[in-house]
């Protein structure tokens, strides 16, 4: 350590035999940080990880009180915009290839008995093949309660599957038209808990699917009114035949 004389010049103390001269270590020149700067502050950083953890926390406690009421039927999945995720595909209409990874339920195969007719409607089965050929000359049909066309209802023990889900509904239909095809409409009626509307299809000379999809009502599914499927075999009312191969159902 330097000192000064009486005169103000520099003077530094002989050094003791034997004794290395002094020289202040860095802790003492740096004020006790061996590094030489602040203590390292760690408080807010331990605030935030805080703060993420708890709106972590509140995320899945939402969304796990969105998928237990879904689950348990409290909220119907499409006005939480989970029926998609839920359903494994988006909905649309149409015909197309690819389907639902869900085996499908086969509500008819053929058999005319399972057909339920209304006044203007007919069906008459194919006696070389399991088809029934569907006509109309029904030309204002409603899609509402038991229809004014041709339907199936839905076995009752597949329906608290499909309750408050998104269902496609798969019908593979053939035009028996001489000429060009006549278009045809296809319903989900699901009684006094509404229905799908019309959906109009094209039918070709060979057999192909046609889709529509329809979030199925949540409701006593233990009831008396019965879930349908119906067919308006042409929409124009001309009597032109329609082949109906099968009819299918399973989740979106």
């Amino acid at each position: 350590m330097s000192y000064r004389d009486e005169q103000d010049r520099p003077y530094t103390p002989p050094a003791r035999a034997g004794s290395p001269p002094f020289e202040p270590d860095e802790d003492f020149v740096s004020g006790g940080n061996p590094a030489g700067g602040s203590p390292p502050r760690r408080s807010g950083l331990q605030s935030l990880l805080r703060g993420l953890l708890i709106v972590l926390l509140l995320l899945v406690v939402i969304a796990g009180g969105l998928i237990a009421a879904v689950q348990f039927r409290l909220v119907d999945p499409a006005t939480v915009g989970l029926s998609g995720l839920l359903g494994g595909s988006p909905a649309g209409t149409g015909t197309g290839p690819n389907g639902p990874s869900v085996p499908p339920d086969v509500i008819f195969a053929g058999d005319t008995e399972l057909l339920a007719t209304t006044p203007g409607n007919t069906v008459q089965p194919d006696q070389s093949a399991s088809i029934a050929w569907l006509r109309t000359t029904v030309k204002s049909a409603s899609a509402a309660g038991a229809t004014d066309g041709i339907t199936v209802v839905i076995p009752k023990e597949l329906l608290p599957r499909f309750e408050g889900r998104r269902v496609r509904v798969t019908i593979s239909a053939r035009s028996g038209s001489e000429g060009a095809p006549i278009p045809f409409a296809a319903a989900y009626s699901a009684g006094p808990k509404g229905n799908s509307n019309w959906i109009v299809f094209v039918p070709e000379k060979e057999f192909t699917d046609h889709s529509f999809s329809f979030v199925v009502p949540i409701g006593d599914m233990e009831g008396s009114n019965d879930h349908r499927v119906a067919i308006w075999s042409d929409i124009e009312g001309k009597g032109v035949p329609l082949g109906v191969r099968s009819i299918t159902i399973q989740p979106d």
